[in-house]
């Protein structure tokens, strides 16, 4: 999304993530269960669910407004966010000390364009 055009990424993101001009983007499109923040390996699931919103969030920028790629990365999106970002006060050292780095990330909207562009598909 920084090196191409709108078009060549667009043709990009239909060949890396086909379902997603379907409102299918795959697994990847369905946040991570968290079942124990006092486990210092499964907590990185909060943080996944977080790079994935911010990432998310970034693809979606590039996308023209009415791209239904970009509601389906959206609303995928907003399901991660709410997962992760419910988790980064926990209480717990595992995931406290570290999640907030990516809730800043998402949340400032760091490196995410502020307008989508007029043209593409």
């Amino acid at each position: 999304r920084r090196v191409l055009s709108v078009d060549e990424f667009s043709r990009w993101l239909d060949g890396f993530a086909p379902g997603l001009r379907r409102n299918r983007p795959g697994s990847w499109g369905t946040p991570a269960v968290v079942s124990d923040l006092t486990d210092p390996q499964i907590v990185h699931l909060v943080g996944l669910n977080l790079s994935r919103a911010w990432t998310m969030q970034g693809v979606a920028s590039v996308l023209p407004l009415g791209d239904r790629r970009r509601r389906t990365l959206e609303k995928s999106m907003t399901a991660h966010a709410d997962e992760g970002l419910k988790y980064v006060f926990s209480g717990h050292y595992e995931g406290e000390h570290w999640l907030a780095t990516f809730a800043v990330y998402y949340l400032s909207r760091s490196g995410v364009e502020s307008q989508p562009p007029a043209t593409g598909r």
